[in-house]
């Protein structure tokens, strides 16, 4: 939720910081989630593996047509 600007530049610079200090917190937390669902690194690696397939396919038919 974004805020109108404050008059006083004090409270427009913490304002400011409170933004940044909540979107960095945002996505710290989206990290930690994102790190605590990567232990099946098998299955990452195999889905890894299919995308990079699938790519250099879809990059064969293009180099193809």
């Amino acid at each position: 939720m974004h805020h109108p600007a404050p008059a006083d530049p004090v409270a427009a610079w913490l304002e400011t910081r409170y933004d940044l200090a909540v979107a960095y917190q945002r996505r710290r937390t989206r990290l930690d989630r994102a790190l605590q669902r990567t232990t099946a690194w098998p299955e990452r690696v195999r889905i890894t593996r299919a995308v990079d397939a699938t790519q250099r396919r879809l990059t064969d038919l293009g180099a193809l047509s």
